[in-house]
Parts: C-alpha cells; sequence; structure tokens
C-alpha cells in the first residue's frame, strides 16, 4: 500500500501561475467555511474560482491536498505572527 502524497503537484513558477494558485486557496478557504468539507468539491472550487478543472489539477490531486495546503499556510501565518 502506497502512502498518498499530500502536497501540491507543484508549486507555481511564474506570476501568472501563482495568482491561479492562491486565488483557487482563497477560493478554496471561503468554499470550506461555506460549506464544510463533506460538500467540498474541486469541482465547485474551480468554478468559483473562474478556472478549468484541469487548472486547480495541475496543482492539487484532490480536496485533502486543498485543505493540507490551507492548513500549512496557517500555521505558517500562526509561526510568523508569535514572532
Amino acid at each position: 500500500m502506497t502512502t498518498p502524497i499530500l502536497e501540491p503537484r507543484k508549486r507555481p513558477a511564474q506570476e501568472r501561475s501563482q495568482r491561479k494558485f492562491d486565488l483557487l486557496l482563497s477560493v478554496a478557504r471561503e468554499l470550506l467555511l461555506e460549506v464544510g468539507f463533506d460538500s467540498f468539491t474541486c469541482e465547485e472550487v474551480a468554478q468559483r474560482a473562474g478556472l478549468p478543472i484541469g487548472t486547480l489539477y495541475q496543482f492539487f490531486a484532490n480536496e485533502y491536498v486543498i485543505v493540507i495546503e490551507l492548513k500549512r499556510l496557517l500555521a505558517a501565518y500562526l509561526l510568523a505572527a508569535e514572532s
């Protein structure tokens, strides 16, 4: 049995990709707060971001990876706030 990778598939290298990556995470955060994890879907994130689902899947394999990335960003923010 293999361990699932809970990291983004790729990190954006260009500014335009970074904007899309950030937009997807921002929309995902809002959607997660609105509907909860049980109703949270990659398709809805992409639709609300106005991006093709393929763009989302370039960065994130599934909704679990998105949530883990949001958690990582929150932890980094909280650690920075303590400094």
